[in-house]
Order: C-alpha cells, then structure tokens, then sequence
C-alpha cells in the first residue's frame, strides 16, 4: 500500500511537472506572438483579467522555482567546502530577486485598473487602462481585437495629482458610429475637462480641453460635456477676444450674436464670429471669408446668412444652420 501511495506520488509529480513545463512553453509562445504582432494581452474572464503582466511573473516564477530546484540538486553533490558557500549565497541572491520582482508585481498590478466600453451596435470594444502612482496619473485607451489581444490606439488622458476619473465616475463616453469622445475631469474637484476622441476607421486622435469658467459657465451636465468643450486653439481665440473692446462689434440685429474684425492686412479682414453674455464676447467660429465688408441677418428657419463684399465689389453669401458654429457658401 505505501509503495503504491509512493508511486502515484512519483507519478502526479511528474503529470505536474510536465504540465507546468508546458505552460511555460505555451505562454512565451503566447508572448513572443504578443510582441511580434504588436498586441498587448488581455484575456477577460468573467470579472478578472488576465494580463500580459501576470503571463510574465508567472514565467518568472516558473524560472526561479527551476533555478531553486538545480541549486538544491548541486547542493546535494556539492554538500562542503566553498562550494557549499557559493551556491548558499546564490540561493540568498535568488530570493532577495524573487520577492523584489514580486513586490514590483503586485505594485503595477494594483496601481491599474481596465474598464471596458461597448459601442451601441456592439462593433466595437474600447479599454480604457487607467493608472494611478503617487501624483502620476494616465487613463490609455485600447482597442479589443480578439479575445486574447487589445492594440494601443496611442490616445492617452493625463489627469492632475495622481486622479482617476473613471474610477470616481467623473466621466462621459460618446459614440458617432465608429468615432468616439471620452471626456474626464482634470483633477479631484476641478472644473476642467479634457476630452480625447479617436476616429476608430483611420485611428486619428484629437484632443480638447474645457475650462468651465471661461465656457458655458452655467452647464456641467456631464451628458452634455461635448457642450463644455472647445479645443485649444478656441482657448486661444477667446483671450484675443478678451482683450478687445465690445464697441467694436457688428451687432446683428435680434439677436445675441456679432461679428467682430480681430485682424487687418491690408483689404483683408479676420473676422470672428461672437456671442454677447454677460456683457463679454464669447468665441463660436473664424468666418470664412476676408473681405472688408460684412453684414449679417436671421431668415426666417433661424439660419444665420452673412453678406461679404470685397473692394472690387464682389459679394459672397454664407450661411450656418447651426447657431455660426459652421459656414457654408451658398
């Protein structure tokens, strides 16, 4: 009976073994393929994700558990003298790089999370990986291809002080077919957003960034934060603005808007087309023509139409059904 018990011992070790051996054959296979099709691996299993991070330790530990095993076989052969020595100390050497691999492990693994995003027809499949060290912090974004692999769409959010925006629910996804906008706050309390949008087809990304005390003061309804949100180049336009007098205005009848010239080159003029709030102009779109003279009036649908003449007395017409966000030639 215990010669048996001893055998079926010998022999699960061996099963083990073999299928430990195999595992770790599998899963740097599974890496190497990572690495050269340039995926990074994340494996979703019910509410647990396996990540390539994990595949690694555990090809770590695998190599340090074989290289413990040939040391305690030397140090049978090799019981005394300075060998004994030697291969003592390479054991204290293999622990302190085990555990110090292993604290940087569970340090990285706990310092992010992934949340997942469907798109409304389920084509897509959008990861966000959202990382917090210290005062550092990143919200990456990736694109699921497979059940095994997401690829990097190099669109990346960094929020102030080490924030995790996903996490604390301050956050709003958008969907345009293949097109969508994450947007986050800055920063634990802040009014700023930063939204990134990624076009999914040729994987262009753009950036925009909100500050809510400079635009649309009285919305922070985070359904609506593509409202709050204007690129940077609007921030720039808005401090020119801020340094002009409201004199200075094209006030078209009616309404609330303006046009205001912000630039002259010679017969050409830069044209903004403004809002008046609160005694302030607020930027909403450069007009597409420069000519000197411009006028402008609602019809009767609420379309804005501009009349533009040029010293030669040619006349361009545009209108913007959209409130002068954007101008077309009629």
């Amino acid at each position: 009976m215990l010669k048996k018990f001893i055998n079926d011992r010998v022999s699960w070790k061996r099963v083990l073994s073999l299928l430990i051996m195999f595992l770790f054959i599998f899963i740097l296979s599974f890496l190497i393929i990572s690495f050269c099709i340039d995926k990074s691996i994340l494996i979703s299993f019910m509410n647990f994700n396996i990540r390539g991070l994990d595949l690694v330790y555990f090809l770590i530990t695998v190599a340090f558990y074989l290289m413990f095993k040939i040391i305690r076989v030397l140090q049978k052969k090799y019981y005394q003298g300075f060998c004994k020595v030697v291969l003592n100390f390479s054991n204290i050497i293999l622990i302190i790089f085990f555990l110090l691999s292993s604290f940087i492990y569970i340090i990285r693994r706990s310092n992010s999370v992934y949340y997942t995003f469907k798109s409304p027809d389920k084509k897509h499949t959008i990861i966000a990986k959202e990382t917090s060290i210290l005062l550092l912090g990143e919200v990456s974004l990736y694109e699921r291809e497979n059940p095994f692999f997401i690829k990097n769409l190099d669109a990346y959010i960094l929020p102030d002080d080490g924030y995790t925006p996903i996490y604390n629910n301050d956050y709003n996804i958008k969907w345009n077919e293949n097109k969508f906008s994450l947007s986050v706050y800055d920063a634990s309390g802040s009014k700023d957003w930063i939204s990134v949008s990624v076009n999914l087809e040729n994987k262009d990304v753009s950036y925009k960034h909100s500050r809510s005390d400079e635009i649309n003061v009285t919305k922070q309804d985070k359904e609506n934060i593509e409202d709050n949100i204007k690129d940077k180049d609007s921030l720039n336009r808005q401090n020119i603005l801020n340094n002009l007098s409201i004199k200075d205005a094209i006030k078209i009848n009616d309404s609330p808007y303006g046009i205001i010239m912000v630039d002259k080159a010679g017969p050409r003029n830069l044209w903004y087309f403004i809002e008046f709030k609160d005694n302030r102009m607020i930027y909403i779109s450069e007009l597409p023509d420069n000519s000197p003279i411009v006028n402008g009036s609602f019809d009767l649908e609420g379309n804005i139409n501009l009349k533009f003449e040029d010293i030669n007395q040619n006349i361009n017409k545009y209108i913007s059904k959209d409130g002068g966000k954007t101008w077309s030639k009629k």
